[in-house]
């Protein structure tokens, strides 16, 4: 049976996330350190579900508004 990943279902590294976010990694092995950001591990790999950075970056977002 195959799985087919679309490019939203893709997990992504720490480095690949980096760029996603434009950050530096120390600031991303910081957040998955204190366990703020959505991540899973994949053996001893340190993965990203897309989808859920996503969602992760709406709920933590904070929206000024202008009078």
């Amino acid at each position: 049976m195959k799985v087919k990943l679309c490019k939203k279902e893709k997990l992504l590294s720490i480095s690949e996330l980096c760029q996603y976010l434009n950050t530096k990694e120390g600031w991303v092995r910081m957040r998955v350190f204190q366990k703020s950001i959505p991540f899973l591990k994949v053996g001893f790999h340190i993965r990203f579900d897309i989808n859920e950075i996503d969602e992760w970056i709406k709920k933590e977002t904070i929206k000024c508004f202008e009078n």
